[in-house]
This record gives C-alpha cells, structure tokens and sequence, in this order.
C-alpha cells in the first residue's frame, strides 16, 4: 500500500561517476494480524483479524552511478543490499494469553534503481528515483495450537523474490565538500 518514507544517505565519492554510502531511514506501512479460533466439535469462531499502522526502520550499503557528472542533468542507476526491522504486533496491542510473544518482522531487500538528477546550483541537486525492491530473506513467524501440544514453525524465509516493489521517490540532495568541476 501507500507509506511515506524518510531516507538518508551518507555517501564518499571514489570516482567522479561512482560514489558508496550507507542508507538509514524510516518507512511507514500496516501492520496485519489475525488471530483464528477453533475447537474440535464446534462451529469455528470468525476470524478476529486488525491491521495497525506501523513502522519499520532500515539500514544498509549502496553503490550509486552518476553519469555524465559534470552535465547539469545526470542519469543515476544505483544498488543496495537493506536490511528492514518492523514494529511487533507487541507494540499495538497484547496477544492473548495462550499465545506466545511474536517477534518483530524482518526482511533482506535488493534493491536496484535508476532515476535522475537535476543540478540547482552547486550544493543542491534535485531527484527523481525509480526504486525497485525485491525480498531476498528475512523471517516469518507462525504458531499453531492443538489440544495440549504446541506446534511452532519458527523462522521462515520468504521465498526469494515472492515480493517486488517499484515506488518513486523526490527529493533534494546536498552535496558537501568534495572537488569543485568544470560545469558546476
């Protein structure tokens, strides 16, 4: 669904068209639970199910390619291996007692982007990013309850690749330091 994001990269130029950083940010999204019911003989109880707004935080390397980099309008293609930590249904609201305490959600996303970049004078470049994300790992947590007998499948990983995204991301970037060029 919709979310907003906030990211910020931290990057070093290596060469005028190649530059690595760190990305950290903060994501908005939902948060589903569902909370199912049945006993041996009787008619099952409706689905107790509820989604809470929530938030994850993420973290990782990435590689940018800026081309043409003294050109006032550059085309970017970058790569990033992130690492998502989301809230816990904790945080919303207490399980029911019989239920044990369910781990926060993570993920291990690929990420591949390609965009531009417009130069505004020499400190501050406008963006336009097509993101695209794909889920390479991460966890999964379900329970099931049978009489006196817990069965508890504990980390799944997602399968590679069962969830790609393409968003678009705006924005400034502020450049510090660094050479001065010809063209800037």
């Amino acid at each position: 669904g919709f979310g907003g994001l906030f990211a910020l990269n931290v990057a070093f130029g290596l060469h005028p068209l190649v530059d690595v950083g760190l990305d950290v940010g903060l994501a908005s999204g939902r948060l589903a639970r569902d909370y199912q019911q049945q006993t041996v003989g009787a008619e099952p109880l409706p689905p107790d199910q509820q989604d809470f707004q929530s938030k994850s935080y993420f973290f990782g390397p990435r590689i940018n390619t800026a081309f043409f980099p003294v050109s006032p309008i550059r085309p970017v293609l970058s790569g990033a291996f992130l690492i998502w930590h989301g809230d816990n249904i904790q945080k919303h609201e207490i399980p029911p007692e019989d239920l044990f305490l369910f781990s926060s959600p993570n993920l291990i996303v690929m990420e591949v982007l390609a965009g531009g970049e417009v130069r505004i004078n020499q400190h501050l470049d406008f963006f336009v990013h097509i993101p695209v994300d794909m889920i390479v790992g991460g966890n999964n947590f379900s329970e099931k309850r049978d009489g006196s007998q817990d069965v508890l499948s504990g980390v799944v990983p997602p399968e590679v690749g069962s969830n790609v995204t393409v968003g678009a991301r705006v924005g400034f970037q502020v450049r510090l330091f660094g050479k001065k060029t010809d063209g800037s």
